[in-house]
């Protein structure tokens, strides 16, 4: 069985493939896709740790990611989000890969993201702010450039710790400055228990993605920025199940939900309105985005190596080349 790490998956997901692969995916949903909820559970309420188990699968891929969260990790310099990814063949049963899943969610977050963007950001849009890790931002600027000429990332940092092709790169310290010049906004904080986005900073005609609160406890953006926006879905569960739009719900404030990202790329809704219209996507990851990712993975691997030892006596099936 192929084991794919970190690295390996930088170096073989391309986002001008991605970006069109996940854009199929949702606009396909659940006729193609099969995706049950996905499992939460709390595992020590003293470290506020939770593990999360999401499965898919199509006619050619099945996929299950166990994700762990335990955001104390941090005190002791380790990584708050770690995870699993297991790629069997959706014919045979046999496994395929086991993938990095941290940095397979990072890929399938900001592929979902710029995928969004291009429905709901403005057609001139050139600066991107992104609120997390170097890893993300870098990460996301790859992304963007897949759907836009993308000529600026700044990161809400003293100093990132990469450069990136093609684009000016260029740490921020004062959010409130860095919001007045961006065209999009990706969020992408680890369970964080208030906002850190004031939805008065943000300027008319940006896009925003809301991308690190996933439980009811934690959110991103404030009450100012999901009522003021338009609002769209990763998924329609994404109301209930972050924060970030169930405490203002909660406290009678009601976001203007317009749709899902299922229903921006089917065609069932359209996206941004107007030219001063804030857009917002709420997302909380999908089973159904991490196996368009992990597919594309898999078949960027030279087909040489993609073969498990198990199975090189006897093919069943070969490896699926689509997802």
């Amino acid at each position: 069985m192929l084991t794919v790490d970190a690295a390996r998956i930088g170096e073989l997901l391309s986002f001008d493939v991605l970006v069109p692969t996940l854009r199929t995916a949702f606009a396909h949903g659940e006729r193609a896709t099969v995706a049950p909820q996905r499992h939460r559970h709390r595992v020590d309420n003293e470290l506020d740790a939770t593990m999360l188990i999401g499965a898919s699968w199509t006619r050619n891929y099945l996929g299950v990611k166990v994700s762990t969260v335990f955001p104390r990790n941090v005190l002791a310099d380790l990584e708050s989000f770690t995870s699993t990814y297991l790629l069997s063949h959706g014919r045979t049963g046999h496994p395929l890969a086991v993938l990095d899943g941290g940095e397979l969610t990072r890929r399938s977050m900001v592929g979902v993201s710029a995928l969004a963007a291009s429905y709901l950001a403005r057609p001139e849009s050139r600066t991107l702010l992104v609120i997390g890790e170097d890893r993300i931002a870098r990460a996301a600027a790859q992304a963007y450039q897949a759907v836009f000429e993308l000529e600026r990332l700044l990161v809400l940092a003293e100093t990132p710790g990469f450069v990136c092709d093609g684009v000016m790169v260029a740490g921020v310290t004062d959010l409130e400055a860095a919001l007045a010049v961006a065209d999009v906004v990706v969020c992408a904080t680890v369970a964080s228990s208030t906002p850190v986005l004031p939805g008065e900073w943000v300027k008319p005609g940006t896009f925003v993605h809301l991308a690190g609160s996933f439980t009811p406890y934690t959110r991103e953006g404030d009450d100012a920025l999901v009522t003021a926006a338009s609002v769209f879905l990763d998924t329609s569960t994404a109301a209930t199940e972050s924060g970030d739009l169930a405490q203002p719900s909660a406290a009678g404030l009601v976001p203007k939900i317009r749709g899902t990202l299922f229903d921006l790329c089917s065609g069932v809704v359209g996206g941004r309105q107007e030219e001063g219209e804030i857009t917002l996507l709420k997302s909380i990851g999908t089973a159904i985005a991490d196996l368009a990712t992990a597919a594309v993975v898999h078949t960027s691997v030279p087909s040489g190596v993609r073969v498990s030892s198990h199975r090189r006596r006897r093919r069943v099936g070969g490896a699926p080349t689509a997802l």
